[in-house]
């Protein structure tokens, strides 16, 4: 997908980075699952977007021995939640 195209698909960043004192930031689970190159892949089509994330429980995973049996976790800000969901299967249905 290129850059330009959440753009033309309506779609924007809900968060532009700047910190709002006082306010909670919460972190939503966008994917649960053992394939890093899935992770890495929609982490940089994410970013293309503006759409910040962070994998969760990689460290976990590499103390077991990295044998791929607890799976990482991709999140991002709960107000990209929606923005990134939508990333997300438009991603899953170009690569499937």
């Amino acid at each position: 997908m290129a850059p330009d195209r959440s753009r033309k698909l309506g779609w924007r960043p809900a968060w532009d980075g700047r910190v709002e004192w006082g306010r909670e930031r919460r972190v939503v689970e966008l994917i649960q699952t053992n394939d890093i190159v899935l992770l890495s892949a929609l982490q940089a089509e994410l970013a293309a977007h503006g759409v910040e994330t962070v994998v969760l429980d990689t460290h976990t995973s590499i103390m077991e021995g990295s044998l791929g049996v607890l799976p990482r976790r991709l999140m991002v800000i709960d107000t990209d939640a929606f923005l990134a969901r939508r990333i997300v299967a438009a991603f899953q249905e170009d690569h499937a």
